[in-house]
């Protein structure tokens, strides 16, 4: 469960504070009883009120306060200086004087060597880095946790480098480099293919359990099921540079592939930028660089959900399934036929998707179309007066028909 926001947590406090009554209810008899003392020695109700009030503010910041049980590793953000403070009035164990010093060291990325000395014996005390490193070496370097979290988190929100320069920059903290960036990526989207390739090979395990309990599979190793296929972009428009195509089964409900498609890869775009697209060092340098590019697409973006079908349907067998009966919205089934994917013998059929967000999402589109070119005639269709097809008029249209598919 999501942890509820302190201005969620605010806002009920201020209306509880607006709404609250002089007198004693059933839902605060213990705060009540708790301050009679106090209520007892003025002669105004205002001094149990306030202190009502108090008693909720300060139940509001204890659950701020929670411990967190969480035992793995967990970052704040300290001050250089607060942080050589602590220990400024610190003795030292071997000559009792307060003389340690905090010194940082060599910087890798975002963590920082520590050492721990002392200015009147010399003796070096403890030695350490701000985050733990992790046991894989990425290329030729340990990355460090915080690194990965770092550059997991800005992936997360879709951005890249520069949010990491500007961030730094207004934090004063030292500046990770774009090529560590993208190299710390790419370790954490093998780590991530890895995770997911462990999750589909439990999910197929569990499919094909599901279709041994109906006894459809019988003696053949391969499995013909009937699953739901649709695509979708990183932005609308038809000019995402980033696309994305599902499989999910019929019966089970779960996602069983996916493939992504991909125009665009930043670590291309930063050696354009450094070598030249034209320079023979840009050459040498996509020659290493092609088997790890993330360009998988060349062409418009409609056509990635094609070519994202292809792609899931060519592998199939290899997860012991067979795709043959197509639940989609649009002529996915023609493109893979004219394939032919599993031999000329074998056609994968399609079944109409009349669900409502579909075909209601289509009629909708059809009939804004029709106001505008009507509009662009001379001929109004829109406006306030009764019968005309405006937008609430569309949507009740919409709503109709999704009862009557849903047989309500």
């Amino acid at each position: 469960m999501p942890r509820t926001k302190r201005k969620n947590k605010s806002s009920k406090l201020i209306i509880q504070k607006r709404w609250c009554t002089k007198t004693k209810t059933e839902n605060n008899m213990d705060i009540s009883e708790h301050n009679s003392n106090v209520a007892q020695l003025s002669s105004d109700d205002s001094i149990f009120k306030n202190e009502r009030v108090s008693m909720q503010e300060k139940s509001v910041l204890e659950q701020e306060n929670v411990d967190d049980t969480y035992d793995g590793p967990s970052y704040i953000i300290v001050d250089k200086n607060a942080l050589c403070d602590v220990f400024k009035y610190t003795f030292c164990g071997s000559c009792n004087q307060s003389t340690l010093k905090l010194e940082f060291g060599h910087k890798y990325g975002f963590s920082h060597q520590l050492k721990l000395l002392c200015k009147t014996c010399s003796e070096q005390k403890m030695e350490c880095f701000t985050s733990p490193r992790l046991l894989k070496k990425i290329k030729y370097f340990y990355t460090f946790r915080c690194e990965c979290s770092c550059c997991s988190s800005i992936s997360c929100n879709q951005w890249g480098h520069a949010s990491v320069e500007k961030c730094c920059m207004f934090l004063n903290m030292p500046l990770m480099s774009s090529k560590t960036f993208n190299e710390i990526k790419c370790y954490i989207n093998s780590a991530y293919s890895l995770a997911s390739q462990t999750v589909l090979n439990y999910v197929h395990n569990s499919v094909q359990n599901a279709y041994r309990k109906l006894d459809q599979n019988g003696s053949n190793t391969v499995t013909d099921i009937a699953v739901s296929f649709d695509g979708t972009w990183l932005t609308r428009g038809h000019t995402s540079q980033i696309g994305i195509g599902c499989v999910v089964d019929t019966l089970t409900g779960y996602v069983i592939d996916y493939e992504i498609m991909s125009k665009y890869c930043p670590t291309c775009i930063s050696a354009k930028n450094e070598l030249g697209e034209t320079t023979a060092e840009y050459d040498v340098w996509y020659s290493g660089h092609k088997n790890s590019c993330q360009i998988n697409h060349v062409g418009t973006s409609g056509a990635m959900e094609m070519k994202a079908a292809a792609k899931i349907w060519s592998r199939s067998e290899a997860c012991c399934f067979r795709y043959t009966t197509l639940l989609s919205d649009g002529e996915t089934h023609k493109f893979l036929n004219s394939l032919k994917i599993y031999g000329a013998d074998v056609e994968i059929l399609k079944e109409e998707c009349i669900k409502h967000t579909h075909v209601g999402k289509r009629l909708g589109t059809s009939l804004r179309n029709l106001v505008k070119d009507w509009r662009a005639k001379g001929i109004p269709l829109g406006g306030k007066s009764y019968g005309s097809l405006k937008e609430t008029t569309i949507k009740k249209t919409n709503e109709v028909l999704s009862e009557s598919y849903s047989g309500k």
